[in-house]
């Protein structure tokens, strides 16, 4: 990886930059999961596809020219079912990937991509707990742990997500916005899209969703760790 992997975090603060400069959109995809397990991951939700549109419509009224490029992740790699091995066909594309590295191929890649000095290239890793029911979110820099939370009966009450963004191993931008669940994904990408309303900074911020009575989306959202910019 080139010099820039130890200054590769983008801090919030530019956002929509880089994925818009100047009111054109430059070279951007937003990526969702396919909906059928591919590769080392699962099916994805159609709720994230919801979320991918949310963020879309906000950068679309961030533009004024340009095109924002739609993808399905298996658009974008080729998977090697005999060595388990991705390869990444697209790389000057900037990205924008919703879902999490369960079900969203390139969000797998980066959650266990390392750089040259084999650590690694996200501020927010995803983890599947094998031990247990539910997956977590693990901070590296503070330590920090997020499972989703469940009332006495067993309700959802809480999901957690996460945004990122960085720059890859090809110098490229890519932001990553998903949840353990899909309401953390719809919550984070909620967030995401207002984000001029959340003052967002760092490399990466934790977002916790809270369920609504029936489980059906997010009813509101609160930021609950800051990622500093990763230097």
């Amino acid at each position: 990886m080139s010099s820039h992997e130890l200054n590769s975090a983008m801090m919030f603060s530019a956002f929509p930059w880089p994925f818009i400069q100047d009111g054109v959109v430059k070279n951007t995809a937003l990526v969702v999961g396919e909906s059928k397990p591919h590769g080392l991951v699962d099916a994805a939700q159609t709720i994230d596809t919801i979320g991918g549109i949310l963020i879309t419509e906000r950068l679309a009224r961030e533009s004024s020219s340009g095109t924002l490029k739609a993808a399905v992740d298996s658009w974008l790699v080729n998977y090697d079912p005999s060595s388990g091995n991705i390869t990444l066909l697209d790389k000057t594309t900037n990205l924008i990937i919703v879902g999490s590295p369960e079900i969203n191929v390139l969000g797998y890649y980066y959650n266990n991509l390392k750089t040259s000095l084999r650590k690694t290239l996200v501020p927010v890793l995803f983890f599947v707990n094998s031990s247990e029911s539910y997956n977590y979110l693990y901070v590296p820099t503070s330590g920090s742990i997020y499972r989703m939370e469940f009332d006495e009966q067993g309700r959802l009450v809480a999901d957690y997500g996460v945004i990122m963004t960085f720059q890859d191993q090809f110098g490229r931008y890519v932001a990553m916005v998903y949840g353990l669940r899909d309401y953390g994904t719809l919550g984070a990408c909620q967030v995401l899209r207002d984000y001029d309303q959340w003052n967002l900074r760092g490399s990466a911020v934790i977002v916790k969703s809270y369920a609504d009575m029936n489980e059906n989306y997010p009813s509101n959202s609160s930021i609950v760790e800051v990622i500093p910019q990763v230097r």
